[in-house]
């Protein structure tokens, strides 16, 4: 359901700015808001998990879930909708960082290479979903309903998880939650995010997103300087320690930020250079996540026999010349080239994810792995979020009148900012190999 919401908003997101009468830049925080939000709250909700167990926490971020979407769906306005899916976001970070926790507590470290990868599937499931979803119930009953969809699937799953025999795990008698190191990381996190978006913009806004930059980084060294003497920490400092840890980490942010900005730019590619309508786009973006949900499972048991770093490190080098030679076709007409890089994208990006997850847990201490999840979604969701930010404001930077204009302009306008966006993503995933490839050598 989380990811599912994610990849439809995403389809849905050019019907919605045409909607509300806005553009890419105001509208690109219907994606922000929710990411800043995940980022900002796993790292708490990752440390509850290792506390009190995931029955309450499961439960609960699915209750708010489900009263989030309900509120994004009769937003009356572009900010009510913003507002919403800030809270959407705190509830999917709930739902995010509980989920891979489950794995490291449950399941025995010789079998949780398969384990992530079917919870790999699943959220590729919901991907795969979300596109055909999303550009359908856009094109028929309304962008609406992306989130009323939501609704009875969160109430019987909270009802579910309520009611079914899960172990409990008792509370320690001398914690406390971290919630100065929560605040701090939310404020430089949503103002970092919010520097990256507003850069490219002409005139006070770009000495305003500097400012916001500055002041986003002062606040992240202040987190991390109370993380280091804070006695209950939501970052776990010896686990950054580590310098494998640390590159596979790192390796995930920038494969988040490739596939989020990606994804950012391939539903207003299909419909506004190859021409699509908004229910093809959804079906055509199907091929990506269809591929990826057919390879994930199989690329979590490869990792168990094989390890993951040689996997994951050929997988992301694979992505990025894939991204790189799509940019460089991105101005033909016809659909073989689009469907064809769509379809190597899922397979690159499936081959890499669940062995370089299973590699961060597996480098974690045991009974610390909701520690390793909070943090390997931290990263994970700051790079899906600086990724959308970055990309957006690039495109922006190139679309003739920026990009409020991106639905009047014609096709051959907006190839080359396409075609620098795309390779911009091919140059993430470039990164990602890298330090995939140095998560595996002993430093």
């Amino acid at each position: 359901m989380n990811i599912l919401d994610g990849s439809a908003v995403n389809v849905a997101l050019p019907v919605i700015l045409t909607d509300f009468g806005t553009g890419t830049g105001s509208g690109v925080w219907v994606v922000l808001a929710y990411s800043a939000m995940l980022t900002s709250t796993v790292l708490i909700f990752g440390q509850l998990s290792d506390r009190l167990g995931p029955r309450r926490l499961l439960a609960g971020g699915f209750l708010a879930f489900t009263i989030a979407s309900l509120a994004c769906g009769l937003a009356s306005s572009m900010e009510a909708l913003i507002a919403a899916r800030l809270f959407q976001g705190v509830a999917g970070g709930a739902l995010s960082a509980t989920s891979m926790a489950v794995v490291g507590r449950y399941v025995p470290p010789e079998e949780r290479g398969r384990a992530i990868g079917v919870l790999s599937a699943a959220a590729a499931l919901g991907s795969l979903l979300g596109s055909p979803v999303g550009g359908l119930l856009s094109a028929t009953v309304g962008w609406r309903w992306v989130f009323f969809i939501n609704v009875p699937v969160g109430f019987v799953s909270c009802l579910g998880l309520l009611t079914a025999k899960v172990p409990e795990v008792p509370t320690e008698g001398d914690w406390r939650a971290d919630f100065p190191g929560a605040l701090l990381s939310m404020a430089g996190v949503t103002g970092l995010i919010y520097a990256v978006s507003a850069a490219s913009r002409p005139g006070p806004g770009s000495l305003m997103a500097g400012v916001v930059a500055l002041l986003s980084v002062m606040i992240l060294v202040a987190f991390f300087a109370w993380e280091r003497r804070c006695s209950h920490p939501l970052l776990d400092m010896s686990l950054l320690r580590q310098v494998q840890f640390l590159h596979a980490n790192a390796a995930n942010f920038f494969a988040s930020a490739f596939v989020a900005g990606t994804m950012f730019l391939l539903p207003f590619y299909l419909r506004y250079v190859q021409g699509l309508s908004q229910a093809a786009t959804g079906l055509a973006l199907l091929v990506l996540g269809g591929v990826y949900v057919l390879v994930s499972p199989q690329a979590g048991r490869l990792a168990d026999r094989w390890g993951g770093t040689s996997l994951s490190t050929l997988a992301a080098s694979g992505g990025a010349l894939v991204m790189l030679v799509f940019a460089a076709l991105a101005g033909r007409q016809g659909l073989l080239g689009p469907v064809l890089a769509m379809a190597l994208i899922g397979l690159c990006y499936g081959l890499y994810l669940a062995p370089n997850n299973r590699r961060i847990l597996g480098l974690a201490p045991e009974g610390r792995q909701g520690a390793a999840s909070g943090t390997l979604r931290l990263l994970y969701y700051l790079g899906q979020a600086l990724g959308v930010a970055a990309i957006e404001s690039l495109f922006s930077a190139l679309i003739p009148g920026g990009g409020d204009r991106v639905a009047e302009l014609g096709a051959a306008s907006m190839v080359p900012a396409f075609q620098v966006g795309l390779a911009a993503c091919g140059v993430m995933m470039a990164i990602c190999a890298v330090f995939s490839y140095r998560s595996g050598r002993v430093h």
